[in-house]
């Protein structure tokens, strides 16, 4: 008996460590766990919470989009209007410049011609030959004083010479022949031209008073035709 006794009291016991180790490991994965529920309901709340805020802002920012369009539409519609107001101010103004320029050169014409025909009232009384300014609208329209007087003295002396003629036939007793048909020299048909032929040529030479006559020959053709 006392032998049983001790070998029952020698074993050791196992049952103790055996549960503290079963309670010491971890839970398994996917077991039931309160916290973890509450995790999940916070972090989708917080998801709904951003999202209605992204939202709101995207309303927000279509919002001011449709404005701004709205704005630029309304300033590209007012550009196109002041471009329209500027083409029609410029084309106002060019219409405007060009009959000022119109305007401008014929008062200018007019201008020169009143100066040339004031000059040729003073050279006719200063070389005596008022009766010059009978065809003064057939004389060159000069402005230089100095080419005006050379002129109007060659037509003096043209003219001159004819009168001289003429007595010289009436106290000799010749009647010239009247020839019916008026015979006007070949030359430029218009004022502007006989004055630039006349004026290419030198001053004083044979040809530039031959071109003076014919120029007075023809502008006394030209008052006859006329009448």
């Amino acid at each position: 008996m006392s032998d049983t006794n001790s070998a029952v009291t020698q074993e050791p016991v196992q049952a103790a460590p055996d549960l503290a180790a079963a309670a010491s490991q971890p839970t398994p994965a996917g077991s039931s766990n309160p916290g973890s529920n509450e995790n999940w309901e916070a972090r989708f709340k917080g998801a709904m919470q951003s999202t209605e805020r992204l939202t709101l802002e995207k309303r927000a920012l279509e919002a001011d989009l449709v404005a701004k369009t709205s704005e630029i539409e309304r300033l590209n519609a007012q550009l196109a209007l002041k471009d329209t107001e500027k083409t029609v101010a410029v084309g106002e103004r060019d219409k405007k410049l060009e009959e000022t320029l119109r305007t401008s050169e014929t008062l200018s014409a007019e201008l020169k011609q009143l100066r040339s025909l004031k000059l040729k009232v003073e050279v006719a009384k200063e070389i005596g030959r008022p009766d010059l300014l009978a065809i003064a609208d057939h004389l060159p329209n000069f402005e230089d004083k100095e080419l005006m007087t050379t002129a109007m003295k060659d037509f003096a002396g043209w003219s001159s010479g004819l009168v001289s003629e003429r007595e010289r036939q009436i106290t000799a007793g010749i009647t010239p022949a009247v020839s019916p048909v008026i015979s006007t020299p070949a030359g430029p048909a218009s004022t502007q031209g006989w004055e630039q032929k006349i004026n290419a040529m030198p001053l004083g030479s044979p040809e530039r008073k031959k071109a003076m006559d014919d120029y007075f020959t023809w502008t006394r053709d030209q008052a006859s035709q006329a009448h």
